[in-house]
């Protein structure tokens, strides 16, 4: 598990997968692409997404991406939990 900061300030902690979906659609991936490349199935890459879009209080794509620019730095630099 990820640590990160939502929107609202809150601890958040992502699961492997969600930081393993995210991660691709951020480099510009469709969901398609995204099941292709990790082998599980385009509606669970879609739940995934959404589910990390709730837990950081995103309401669209265009949010998320936002989200992700201003926490790249500690999103990748974070300690994983767990």
């Amino acid at each position: 598990m990820l640590r990160v900061i939502g929107k609202h300030g809150e601890n958040v902690f992502l699961t492997d997968k969600e930081i393993a979906v995210i991660g691709f659609y951020m480099t510009g991936m469709k969901l398609q692409q995204i099941a292709c490349r990790t082998g599980m199935d385009v509606l669970k890459i879609r739940y995934h997404k959404r589910r990390v879009m709730r837990k950081l209080g995103v309401k669209n794509n265009k949010e998320l991406i936002l989200w992700f620019i201003a926490n790249r730095p500690s999103f990748s630099l974070e300690e994983r939990e767990g």
